[in-house]
């Protein structure tokens, strides 16, 4: 335990880091992405779930198998984001208690934007990514004498997506090249253990590549690609993304404070490698990070993958200041208090943009999953016929024990969304309703954000029969700027001038 007088100061970060994350959690309205995790947790077995069905999802199951416990046992839908609490606070109470960073590096960390919002009150799995990073960081310096612990920790974190696969097959790569340098020295037990360890990994990797390999049928977001001529840019460009600026192209107003960023971002990436390699880490960093590289040019990136670059920087720079394995020179010194400083300004910057998401989140919509669920409650609309277009509209599900729409698998479970051709929804679209005749049609929109507050809805489609009755905003919110609509239109069916006559007679009457 934490020895209370000395240390109060961790006790109060942690303790003002649950609070506010606490308040974040609440008012914050999962989107699609939380609630499929959610669904396959809830209407599969493991089995049917590591078998059949991540191989569409594109990522391992680890994180789908913990949702299993609060799902199966029909806790309410906010113990997702819950559990992702937990973990992030479990992460950052790991990273006050036993990194080697200055007091106010581990101050800010927990309000980093990561660190606090999209690793922690967004539930995805990614929230698992600092916390094993982070243990393996406190057992790193062991990991030759404690071989099978480092490969447990290696498998848990190449089970949390397909980024933290890479990183922990960079990570025993770095680890094979050290066994080779330090092999003279190691014990025959602890050589043999290292055999077993390197095995137990290589099977972890193949069974990890039977599970995902893609299926024939997969319809995937991903753009697969062979151009390599983008990697040196397009990478340099994500990093500098994941450390201090944003994706956006800046307004007149702004640009000056975007051209600061960016080079202030370089300053960081430079300042880094220097620093690594002065303190014999380089390649913790490179090998990792090269992967990730390769991966976002050939295959997909999305922006919330830029947190996976900013946490292996984050355990690069852990292991290299726990280094001790040499005498500090002045110039070891001096990069040491620059590279202090320029950590402790990413987290500054990263801090302002967990304020701006966490007002945009506390005032407005991240997403419209959970006034949907609500309209639809409120007016008993689950009793009808409801129709969906956009495959996000399953974000609603989760607030319902059973299936609603009738276009969706016949209406019955499983309630997530099939990545598959054979999806017939997937080609569908509200003009495609004639033969369901619903009586509700609820559009999704899932385009570049408008302004969250606009009143004009001629941007939204006429539906032949049906008028628009309710427009439920949500814009997802990265950074410092709405990123991407998460809306829901409802559109309910027009009575014909017979039958509204005939009705209000009857309710006259």
């Amino acid at each position: 335990m934490l020895p209370l007088k000395k240390d109060w100061w961790k006790y109060a970060v942690c303790l003002a880091y649950s609070v506010l994350l606490t308040i974040a959690i609440i008012k914050h309205e999962p989107w699609f992405d939380e609630a499929q995790a959610w669904l396959l947790a809830r209407d599969l077995d493991p089995l049917t779930l590591l078998t059949k069905h991540m191989r569409y999802e594109g990522s391992p199951g680890l994180w789908h198998l913990l949702l299993m416990l609060p799902a199966k046992l029909n806790l309410p839908y906010i113990f997702l984001n819950i559990l992702s609490g937990f973990l992030a606070l479990v992460s950052v109470y790991l990273f006050v208690r036993c990194s080697p960073f200055p007091p106010l590096v581990k101050a800010l960390y927990p309000f980093s934007f990561f660190a606090f919002y999209q690793y922690a009150v967004v539930a995805r799995s990614y929230v698992l990514l600092p916390l094993m990073l982070f243990m393996i960081a406190i057992i790193y310096k062991h990991r030759i004498n404690k071989p099978l612990l480092f490969v447990i920790l290696l498998t848990l974190l190449a089970n949390v997506s397909m980024h933290g696969t890479i990183i922990a097959m960079g990570l025993m790569l770095v680890h094979f090249f050290s066994i080779i340098k330090h092999w003279n020295n190691i014990k025959p037990g602890i050589r043999f253990r290292q055999f077993v360890g390197f095995g137990a990994f290589g099977i972890v990797v193949l069974l990890l590549y039977l599970q995902l390999k893609p299926a024939p049928d997969l319809i995937s977001v991903a753009a697969f690609s062979r151009d390599l001529t983008y990697l040196i840019p397009r990478s340099l460009s994500i990093f500098s993304e994941s450390i201090s600026t944003n994706f956006s192209v800046p307004s007149e107003k702004t640009k000056w404070l975007y051209t600061i960023l960016l080079y202030f971002s370089r300053i960081v990436m430079i300042v880094s490698l220097i620093w690594l390699y002065l303190k014999k880490r380089l390649s913790t960093f490179i090998i990792p990070i090269t992967g990730l590289f390769l991966f976002f040019t050939v295959i997909y990136a999305n922006v919330w993958h830029q947190g996976t670059l900013f946490y292996i920087w984050l355990f690069a720079l852990w292991i290299s200041f726990e280094n001790k394995d040499f005498v500090i020179t002045p110039r070891v010194r001096t990069t040491k208090c620059l590279m202090t400083v320029l950590l402790v300004l990413t987290l500054a910057i990263q801090s302002y943009w967990s304020l701006r998401t966490f007002v945009f989140d506390y005032k407005f919509n991240y997403a419209a999953s959970r006034d949907a669920a609500e309209y639809i409650k409120k007016n008993r609309l689950e009793e009808k016929k409801i129709y969906i277009s956009g495959f996000h509209t399953i974000s609603i599900l989760p607030y319902f024990s059973n299936n609603i729409f009738i276009n969706h698998n016949n209406k019955e479970k499983p309630c997530f969304w099939f990545w598959s051709r054979k999806n017939k929804i997937y080609s569908e679209s509200y003009l495609d309703i004639a033969p369901y005749d619903p009586d509700i049609i609820i559009l999704g929109i899932k385009y570049s954000s408008q302004d969250i507050s606009t009143k004009e809805n001629t941007w939204l489609p006429e539906i032949t029969g049906y008028r628009m009755t309710k427009l439920l905003n949500g814009n997802l919110y990265w950074k410092d700027i709405p990123y991407e609509k998460d809306s829901f239109a409802i559109y309910e069916k027009i009575l014909p001038p017979f039958s509204q006559s005939l009705l209000q007679k009857i309710l006259v009457h």
